[in-house]
């Protein structure tokens, strides 16, 4: 037989288990969260390309000097890359987010089978 004190220290367990899952959850979706892992893959991305001298807009150096058409071809060459991977970091943060999400989909299922054995427990010691 379960107590009543015993009772509810699981039943609070239980609710502040799926606050704080509610609570990441929010946190991952907030705008601050997005900007972040933003700025986390656009900094993972330049290393891996190997950029030095980015002057913080995102965007590889031209490194190319010329005459002003080459220059503006570079500009626009440098451009549609930078779009590109642009366009590849924000599939890959929203991948991530996607998994963390899944994560904590699992573990609130995992909080909600243990509610219901909890419960079921209850039910069979009454």
């Amino acid at each position: 037989h379960i107590h009543d004190g015993e009772m509810e220290s699981r039943k609070e367990f239980v609710r502040e288990s799926k606050s704080r899952i509610n609570d990441s959850k929010m946190m991952m979706q907030s705008e601050e969260m997005k900007q972040k892992f933003l700025r986390d893959e656009r900094a993972l991305t330049e290393r891996r390309r190997g950029v030095v001298g980015n002057n913080g807009n995102g965007r590889v150096p031209d490194l190319e000097q010329g005459n002003a058409s080459t220059s503006t071809t570079n500009n626009n060459n440098s451009n549609g890359v930078a779009n590109s991977a642009e366009r590849s970091e924000t599939m890959l943060m929203m991948q991530q987010q996607d998994d963390t999400l899944d994560d904590l989909d699992l573990a609130v299922t995992r909080v909600g089978y243990m509610a219901e054995s909890i419960h079921e427990e209850i039910e069979s010691q009454n």
